[in-house]
This record gives structure tokens, sequence and C-alpha cells, in this order.
């Protein structure tokens, strides 16, 4: 993310330059045109910084207040000046500077909104007359489709003008009476169709003009022309024009002058009824209209029955009998009776938008409303929760997901009434319990979960709970408030809903002082720490776990709700902050948790037994953490709990998430009490948890392969598992079984396993493997064995297995197997890496126990480095990446005398000082200039040259284009015969590797294409000045032009061509050259040939060549 995203201002701190950009901005005089071409492109790159910090106080617009004048004003006048001036004087005025200013004006409003950006345009009557006919010149700026911003100004600007009190008669003819207002009229009513925001702004105008003393007459007109736009779909957007002016009519008119208008505009909102059935914006706007006029037909707003309350519950509390008779006489109309109805029936719409509108105008309504109205009408919000419910104690689990909406409706609704103080005392009882309820609201719908606003809306509830009832009506209630908030602030899946039940604690803690130690808990469970789920599952359950009115709560709420979770990540978290919970008292709670757990593993819910295992690993791993006294006699309990998991559940369809569990228990858990009781219990022939284990093995998922191979390592620990048979076939799950066995205590079968592994993996073997995942394991595996062996490496092993195995991680570095994925041979790669550095720095450790010579010949040592740094070049950068900081690692490990790595100190000044290693081997530009330096070094070069060959053939244009630079520039450095490492001995290895693999594309082409990118760079010139070095131009020639006429890939050829257009201009080669491009320029392959065509013909141009305008035209003209 952005930085400037998330920082937070406290005040308008770019003023100074805003306004420094904004004089100079407004100093352009929009009659006048730019300059050039490069004066409009820096107007408008001027323009574009003014609204980039602009956007920067999105967020906080209203830091920009107290500059609203100084920023809003010059520009507006300036706009005012050219409307004037176009109306009376037909002025021109430029296009890019006009609608520069105009957007700026436009990103005001946008930023602040535009009531308030309004109050600073003019608002003189004389204005009127030339707003209005600039509105209407036939080919003024307005007319142009693409200037809604300016559309929306000046409409904007005139529903200002509207609000004067002037008699828009002063404007008309002598004969022509009431033409301006006509005007206006025909003006707004047009605007009102269009699908933009201009429809938005003609409303607000036409709103404003309606409420005129003046213009009754004319609102009773526009009714009448309104009736028929909202049942006609063909005109939606007018109907959506139309609901928006009235609602802003509604809000603005006094109640005596809408009155009258009351069954018109009812007949309009009952009329729309039909468009908003499929609409939810048609929908909304009816909604706002009617509780809008509602409202105009009640008294005001009764006093609420309770003062504000500040902190701790200080503040002035009114009794409830000071306005007990307020507005309790008064009739109800039918209208508002239509309305109330409306309204509540809208908390159940499907659409967000619609119910936050509904539970407003419900609330609206009812503070305005008799008492005994207003419980009637909460009394109906409460059923809402009632009929979208079970009747079991369970309800929650077995919502239907349409429950989601209703509920969150009722939920708003409820928050609502709250805030406003106007829920009745006696059924606070009844809410809070729903409430609760609601807090936990999740179920899950296919393959996510809805509830996630219901529960937010539940915290907004209670947030407002804090800030109205009196301290002796909600007390009662305040610890399982506290428990639920606490809860649901730590364990909610989502982390803005974590946030708000924080929100919610907080102000109830700062409010009230009646939650159980709050302010300490509070600090617990703060906003930023809830905000990662990690932090909240872990570290602050830990802590709010030490306070004992919340233990069992959160103890609670892990076992039943997020360990029976259907989202694994948030099972695998329950079990973390189980484990961290229990550590609070281990004696205590682990055996409390540890029964409940396993009512979990005998469920029929798959997700639940799956969480319970996991819980039951993370607590083993606790007694083991803690060297806990009673460790032994805990894991035995723990591991005999796996008896309760059904053996169904081992085989049903989504048996991995058990099997995964399972196999953690017994890695975590297990011992050899555990496993001589398991072995001789029901007298089958396996035992249930080796069974467990190769189920596991067969498993096609990563995570289950890899918690049996931690299983068979921590059992292969305590007991000879060869003893128990051969293990299956199970290629993936048996290779990491193989590389994770306890060799160390237990070596039987460990000669027969490395010769499995190697089998896998020699392509010359019948037992090799054709899975790449399958090869990648046995690369993983091979390292592994060497490092459990450990110290008793050389008398386990043979140094010629060391050395096969060696050898075998080398091969690897030759894998580029490639399928639908792409280059997966690149997995096989970067596992052999690891392996490499891996077994060296094993074997470097143990040199004083060991014929490093026999174990690691030298020979091989380096094979292995130059090999790393092969990928450490090469066109991936995610290899690179590995590569990179495994050589490092082997460059900072002490190297026995003899094995020192050539050039170590170059390595060092070129990759490991302090601003090099901030860099990253990915990024080309760093690398490629650095590696080309290490050529010189013997051991590297016939591996690097094939790494930069292959970079400069990638795909990837920024390895392509680093590479290419990176060569071409250390090639150009280089002399081009002589002693040392020359440009002849540079071109003599690539020519190398062609010639070895003449019929290899994948290896040829690359080559050819670094031979282009150094003629291209003019570095092939230099070799004709001496005889070597002309020797190389003959080879390259030869082996360039070898059976072109022949070769069917189309890309190969093209290069073989760039190569021998580039000759023609190497004397010593001009004439060859020439010769053969005949091959090419008569090529079956019409592509090559006109390739060839064109090629030639930038070559002379770019060589400045004086060639007769005949060749020019033959090689333009002709249809090559």
């Amino acid at each position: 993310m952005d930085e400037s995203d998330s920082r937070v201002y406290s005040s308008f701190e770019k003023a100074d330059e805003f306004f420094m950009r904004l004089d100079a901005f407004l100093k352009l005089d929009v009659r006048e045109e730019p300059a050039s071409q490069a004066a409009a492109t820096s107007e408008y790159h001027a323009f574009i910084k003014l609204q980039i910090i602009l956007m920067e106080y999105q967020e906080q617009s209203f830091l920009l207040d107290p500059f609203l004048e100084r920023m809003v004003a010059p520009p507006v006048n300036i706009l005012r000046q050219h409307v004037a001036d176009t109306v009376n004087k037909q002025a021109k005025w430029c296009r890019s500077r006009l609608e520069n200013l105009v957007s700026l004006i436009y990103s005001y409003c946008r930023v602040r909104g535009q009531k308030a950006i309004v109050r600073f345009f003019p608002h003189e009557v004389s204005d009127l007359p030339i707003v209005i006919a600039y509105m209407s010149l036939d080919n003024g700026p307005v007319s142009r489709a693409d200037w809604w911003n300016l559309r929306c100004l000046m409409l904007l600007w005139m529903s200002l003008i509207c609000m004067v009190p002037f008699d828009l008669h002063r404007f008309d003819g002598a004969a022509a009476s009431g033409t301006t207002l006509d005007s206006i009229q025909t003006m707004g009513k047009g605007y009102l169709a269009y699908a933009g925001i201009e429809r938005e702004m003609a409303a607000i105008m036409l709103a404003r003009l309606y409420t005129r003393k003046d213009t009754n007459d004319a609102f009773r007109e526009f009714l009448a022309y309104s009736q028929p736009l909202v049942e006609d779909s063909d005109k939606f957007f007018a109907a959506l024009g139309v609901l928006k002016a009235l609602c802003e009519y509604c809000n603005s008119q006094s109640a005596d002058k809408l009155i009258e208008h009351v069954p018109a505009i009812l007949d309009i909102a009952n009329r729309a009824q039909g468009l908003g059935v499929h609409n939810s914006t048609v929908r909304k706007l009816r909604l706002k209209l009617i509780s809008r006029l509602s409202m105009k037909l009640l008294p005001p707003p009764r006093p609420r029955r309770r003062g504000f309350r500040g902190l701790m519950g200080i503040g002035d509390v009114q009794t409830e009998d000071q306005d007990n008779d307020l507005g309790e006489d008064i009739e109800v109309p039918e209208e508002v009776e239509s309305a109330v109805a409306d309204a509540l029936q809208l908390l159940e719409d499907k659409d967000t938008p619609i119910r936050w509108s509904a539970s407003k105008a419900v609330a609206r309504l009812a503070e305005r409303l008799p008492r005994e109205f207003t419980e009637q009408m909460f009394e109906q919000i409460l059923g809402i929760f009632a009929e979208n419910s079970w009747k079991s104690d369970i309800e929650l689990l077995d919502l239907p997901p349409t429950a989601e909406f209703p509920w969150h409706g009722a939920c708003l609704a409820c928050a609502e009434f709250t805030r406003r103080d106007l829920v009745p005392t006696n059924r606070l009882a009844d809410m809070i319990p729903w409430i609760v309820k609601a807090l936990h609201f999740d179920i899950r719908k296919g393959s996510h979960s809805v509830g996630s606003s219901v529960r937010d809306a539940a915290s907004y509830v209670l947030w407002s709970l804090a800030r109205s009832h009196d301290l002796d009506v909600i007390s009662q209630s305040m610890d399982t408030l506290a428990r639920e908030l606490v809860v649901t602030a730590i364990y909610d899946r989502e982390v803005h809903i974590r946030r708000a039940a924080s929100a919610a604690f907080q102000e109830n803690v700062g409010r009230t002082g009646l939650f159980p130690d709050g302010i300490a808990v509070l600090a617990k469970v703060d906003f930023f720490t809830v905000g990662v789920r990690r932090q909240a599952f872990t570290i602050a359950a830990a802590e709010v776990a030490k306070y004992h009115a919340y233990r069992q709560a959160l103890m609670d709420h892990v076992i039943d709700i997020v360990l029976q979770h259907w989202d694994a990540s948030m099972r695998q978290s329950g079990a973390e902050s189980l484990r961290a919970i229990c550590s609070a008292d281990p004696d205590v709670l682990g055996q409390l948790a540890l029964q409940q757990l396993k009512a979990l593993l005998t469920s029929v819910d798959i997700f639940a037994v799956s969480g319970g295992l996991l819980a039951l690993s993370e607590l083993a791993t606790l007694y083991t953490d803690l060297n806990h006294q009673k460790r032994n006699e805990e894991h035995f309990k723990i591991f005999s709990a796996l008896h309760e998991v059904p053996t169904n559940m081992l085989r049903a369809r989504l048996s991995d998430l058990v099997l995964e569990g399972y196999c953690l228990v017994i890695s975590t858990s297990v011992s050899v009490e555990a496993l001589s009781s398991s072995s001789t219990e029901g007298g089958s022939a396996m035992p249930a948890w080796r069974s467990a284990i190769e189920q596991a093995l067969r498993s096609r998922t990563d995570s289950v392969q890899s918690a049996a191979a931690q299983a068979m390592r921590r059992v292969s620990q305590l007991k000879n598992c060869s003893a128990d048979g051969a293990m299956p076939q199970l290629q993936q799950g048996i290779i990491r079984a193989l590389g994770a066995l306890a060799y160390d205590a237990h070596p039987h079968g460990m000669l027969e396993a490395i010769h499995c592994l190697l089998g896998a993996v020699d392509s010359k073997s019948s037992t090799f493997s054709q899975i790449i995942e399958s090869r990648q394991r046995v690369y993983e595996a091979l390292p592994n064995i060497l490092t459990t062996l450990g110290d008793g490496l050389a008398s386990a092993l043979e140094p010629t297995i060391v050395v096969q195995i060696y050898n075998a991680l080398l091969c690897g570095l030759e894998d580029y197997t490639s399928d639908e994925r792409g280059d997966v041979g690149s997995w096989v790669r970067m596992a052999s890496i690891r392996g490499l550095v891996k077994t060296t720095i094993l074997l470097f450790s143990q040199k004083s126990s060991l014929d490093l010579a026999l174990y690691l010949p030298i020979q091989t040592y380096h094979l292995a480095l130059a090999g790393i740094l092969k990928q450490g070049i090469e066109r991936l950068d995610n290899v690179r990446l590995d590569a990179g900081a495994q050589l490092h690692k082997l460059v900072r490990t002490q190297q026995p005398a003899g094995w020192e790595i050539p050039g170590i100190e170059q390595l060092r000044q070129l990759f490991l000082t302090e601003q090099a290693e901030q860099a990253s081997w990915a990024d080309g530009s760093f690398l490629f200039p650095r590696a080309a330096r290490l050529l010189p070094i013997p051991s590297y070069r016939s591996a690097l040259v094939p790494g930069f060959t292959l970079s400069i053939g990638s795909k990837t244009d920024s390895t392509q284009g680093s590479a290419a630079k990176a060569l071409s520039e250390y090639a150009s450095e280089l002399p081009v015969s002589g002693d040392g490492f020359t440009l002849v001995d540079l071109i003599d290895d690539v020519l190398s590797l062609i010639k070895n693999n003449f019929s290899a594309n994948h290896i040829a082409i690359p080559a050819l294409q670094t031979f282009a990118v150094l003629a291209e760079a003019e570095v092939l010139k230099r070799l004709e000045t001496t005889p070597d070095g002309q020797k190389s131009l003959e080879g390259l020639f030869k082996v360039a032009i070898k059976n072109a006429d022949k070769i069917k890939n189309v890309q190969r050829i093209a290069t073989t061509m760039r190569i021998v257009v580039s000759l023609i201009y190497v004397e010593s080669m001009s004439k060859a050259a020439i010769s053969a491009l005949q091959i090419f320029l008569s090529h079956k392959f019409p592509k090559i040939r006109s390739d060839t065509a064109e090629q030639i013909y930038l070559a002379l141009q770019s060589e400045g060549g004086d060639a007769s305008e005949e060749l020019e035209e033959v090689l333009l003209e002709t249809e090559w």
C-alpha cells in the first residue's frame, strides 16, 4: 500500500504548496490557447498535481474547511467571468484550459461535498439570465457530451441562485410572462432524464426552485408531469430524477406548504412501486420520499427521556416523567401508518443500502410518534428475529442463509432506536439476548459464510446502548455483554467486526464503567491488536485469559464455535488460541479442554473432528514446551483420545482434514508407552495409528503428506519401523516418509531407502519417477537423511554413497522439465540448490571426523558452485533469488583448506557488501553486471556462459534486456586477444555451446540471440583486428548459415539472418555475408523473406551507407 494512503493528517500540511500551484494555475487565461503542445501538457500536469494533493485529504476533507474560501472563490470567479463573456461578448475560449478549470472546481465538490462548496458560488440575481443563456447555447461547452462536470457545476450554481428571494417575472419580457420560470423548468426536466450525475444536480435545482413562494402552481404542474414518468420503464432515469427531486423538495419545504401536495406525492410514490420491484435505487428513493413526507405530517421529535451521559456514567439525567405526556394525544395520519408499514417491511430487503435507509426511517418516524405507537413498532422489530429463527437451542447453527437480511435490518433498527433512546426500558431484557445471538451470526453458504453485516450491526447496537440508557437499567446485563464483546473482538473471522466489537467494548468501558476489569482488558483488545487475526487469537486471547471473568467464555467459544468452523485457517488459529489460553493454568485448563475436545472427536461433523485434533496437537505441544512435570502422562492421555475418532471419519470424502490432524497428534504426543499399549489392543494386524499414517501417505494433499512424514519421523525415534513390513509404493508420500525417518536411532533399511530415492531421479533406472513433484521430494529427502545422521554420518555411510547423493543433486540442476504449468523443472532445480548447500555445509562441519577428499571431491565441489551460479543468472526470478540466498550462505561458511571458493574475494566485493545485500538477485539490473565480472574465473565460465545465453533468450523483457546490456557492456571492455580472458575466449565459448548442442533449439537459439545482441552492440566488429578474432568470426559465420535453408524453426532462422546482416558491415566478412543473403531473400518462408528485406534496409539506413535509390526501391516495393 502506498504510504500516503494510510497516513493520518492533523492539518492541511500542504497548504503552502497547494496555493503556490493554484496561483500559478489561475494566471492562465481561459480565452487564450497555450503557446505550444508542450505548454498545454505542462498546464495539464499542473492541474493533476493540484488534484493529487486534494485526493490525499479525501478521507479527512474537513481539514480543508479553513481554506475553502481561498481555494474555491478564485476559480469560481474565473468561471463566472467566462460565462458572462461567452454570453455577452461571444468571447472565444480555450478548451484545454477551461476543462482544467472546471475539473478543478468539480474536484473540490468530490472531495469536500457539494453542500460545502456551493456556499462559495456567486449568488447574485443578475447571474440568473446569464447562466440560463449559457446553458442554452447551441454550440457552447455545455452542449458537448464529455463536459458533464461543467453541466453539474452550472446546475449547482442555478440551484443556489433559485434560493435567493426575488421575483422571477422581473426577467420576463413584457409580452412573455413566465418565460424565465419555463426555461428553468424545461432545462431541469431535460437533465432529469440523464444517466449521469447531472440528474442529481437537476433534481436539487428543481427542488430549490419549487420551494419558492411564487412557484406553487408550477410545482403542481410538475407533479402532474411526473405521474406517468414513474410508471414508464422506458423512461427509467427520468423516474429516478423525479423521485430524487421530490425527496429534496420534501426535505426542504415547510409542512404548511407541503400539506396540499401530499395526495399527489403519495400517488407518485405508489405508482413507482412497479419500477422498484427489480431496482434497489427506486426502492431506496421511494422509501426516502414517503418517510420524509410522513415526518412533515408529524410534530417535531419529542424530547429524549435522558440527557447526554458523559464518561463513566457522569452526566445530567432527566426523569422519565418529565415528558410523559408530550405528543401522546396526537392522531396518527393514515399516510404515516402506511409509511411505517413500508419501512418495517423494507428492513428485510435484500439490498444493504435499503435496510440502512429503512432503519433510519423507522427510528426517525418513531421519535415523532406517541410512545404506545413506538412500542408497537419496536415489538414488530423484535418479532423479525423470532420469525427468522428456529425454536431449538442452537438456532444460530441452523438458520437459513436468507435470515441474514432480516436479522441485519432488525439489528440496524434496534441500533437506531437505542441511539435515539426509543427502546422501552421494560423491553431491554427482550432485546439484549437477540443482540448477543446476532454477535455470533455466522452461516456457511457454499464456499463462504454470510452474517458479517449482522455481527457488525449487533456491535453498533451495543455501542449505542452505552450512550443512552441509565446505568441501573443495563447493569444486570453488563457482565454478559462484556464477555460476548471480548469474544467477538478476539475471535471473529472478519477484521472490521473485531474492530467494531472492540469499539463497542471501549464505549461501554468509558461511559458505564461496569465491565469487569474493563480498562485493563481494553488495553489487550485495542483497535490495532485485534486488527491482525494471529495477534488477536494468540496474544490478545492469552492476555485476556488471565482475568477469570473472561477465561471460561473464551475457552467455550473456541471449542464450540472456532474449532468447528468450516474455514481451515480459523480452526488452526483456534487451536493455537486454545493453547495460549491453557498456558495461563495448564493443570486446570488443560484438563477441562481435554474433556471437551474428546467430545468433539465423536461428532458427526468432520470440521469439528478436524478442529478437535488440531487442538489436541497444540495442547500436547504446550506440555512439551513447558516441560511439564506430568508431560508423559498428559501426552498419553492425548494420544489415547485418538481412539474416540470414528474409523469412518478416516475414509470420508473430506478425510484429509481428519488425517492431517490425526498425524499431527501422533507426532506431538506419541511415546513408547502409547505405542506399546496401542500395538496390543484389539488384536488387529496393524495399529490404528499406523493405518492412519499409511492412509495419509496416500493422500495427494501436500500438508497431509507433510504431517504423515512428521508422525513417521517421531515414531521412528521411538521404534524400529522397518520391522513393520514394507511400505506401499506411494511416491510422494513414501518419499517424504523416507526422508523424515530417524535413521540415527534405527539405521535399518537406510541404504535401501537411499537407493530407492536415487533410483527415482535416475532417468536410466526402471524406477525413475515421471512425476515432477516426486522428484522434487527426492531432492528434499536426500539431504534430510544426511542431516538426520549428523555426527554419525561417517560411520553410517560409505563415501561412495555420499558422492552418489551429491552427484544426484548436481543432476537436478539440469532438470528443465516443462508442462502446461510452465517450467516445473525449476521446483527440482531449487530443491537441488538447497540440497547441495545443505550437504556441503554438513560435510564441512564434520571435516575432522571424515576424509573430505573422499566424501566431497574438490572437482565435484567446484561443479556444484558453478551450477549454483548458473542458476543464479538464469531467466526465472524466483530461481535466481533462491540461488543467491544459498550462495550467500555458502560464502559465509568457513571453508576447509583446499576447498576454498574460487574467486571468493571477488564474490564478496560484488555481492556481500552492505549496499549489495540490500539488493535482490531477482533484480536483473543489479545482478547481471556483477555476474559478468565473474566470467574470467575458469571454474565458473563454463556455467556462466550458458546461464547468460538462456537469460538473453528469455521472453521476459526485464531479464532479457538486463542480461543483454550487461554482457554487451562487459564484452566491449574486453581486449580482443592477449593474456587473460579475452573477447575471443567469450566468442569461442558461445560458439562451442552452439556446436555441442546444434540440434537442441532450446540452447542453440539463445546462443545465436547472444551473438545477435553482440553484433547490434558493434562488439563483433572488433574481432577483425586480430587473426584469432578473424578466425572466430569465420567460425561464427559458418555455424550461423549451416543448414539455414533446411531449418524449420522460424525463430532460429530469423536470428541467424540478423547475424548475417550485421556482418555485412564487418569489412573482412562483408563479401561472404552479402553472398549468404540470398539464402534468406529466397527462403521458402514469406516471413523470413520480408523480415530480411526490412533488416537490410534498416541496416543501410543506420550505417549511413550510400545505397542507390534503385536498391532501396527493390527492398521497399517488392512483395516479399
